[in-house]
């Protein structure tokens, strides 16, 4: 038996052998054999750009084993479900709007019209999102039962209470 590789061109050449001797080589036939599933992408790699974003980017299977037609992405938060696949003809993309200070587990497989490949993988955790100015908080005993609450020195309201 013959190993063929898929998407490959083959030439052929028939030779009869009989008792009597051996016929003319017949003239070349070329094939191609069918697609198939591709190899996985390689070389994956998720860039942290901020808070809410990652660059994700990998290289082209080794064997295409067709015409690749694109790549198909998701990505899992670490408590979360995963997203909707993503298909881009690119081997870059940039995922947005995503969790601050969260881990990603992020998938990519590479298709032609027979199948996709299996995934390759990568985890990459957004920066912890922007700081809010803390509310700082200052009370002035003004009397014994007038408390005055000030927030970021401005004067939020007074009220009567007991000091203890």
């Amino acid at each position: 038996s013959i190993s063929l590789m898929p998407f490959t061109s083959y030439s052929f050449e028939v030779l009869v052998d009989t008792i009597e001797g051996e016929g003319d080589l017949s003239m070349p036939r070329l094939f191609t054999t069918l697609q198939a599933a591709p190899s996985s992408p390689k070389n994956i790699t998720a860039s942290v750009l901020s808070y809410s974003s990652l660059l994700v980017s990998w290289s082209p299977p080794t064997c295409s084993n067709g015409k690749i037609l694109g790549y198909t992405v998701t990505y899992t938060p670490s408590r979360g479900i995963p997203s909707s696949p993503y298909n881009t003809s690119n081997t870059t993309l940039l995922l947005q709007n995503l969790l601050n200070n969260t881990e990603y587990s992020i998938f990519v497989c590479a298709f032609t019209a027979v199948g996709c490949s299996l995934n390759i993988a990568t985890n990459a955790t957004t920066f912890p999102g922007p700081t809010q100015k803390p509310t700082v908080l200052y009370f002035r005993v003004s009397t014994a039962t007038n408390v005055e609450n000030h927030q970021n020195d401005a004067a939020v309201s007074q009220f009567q209470d007991e000091v203890y």
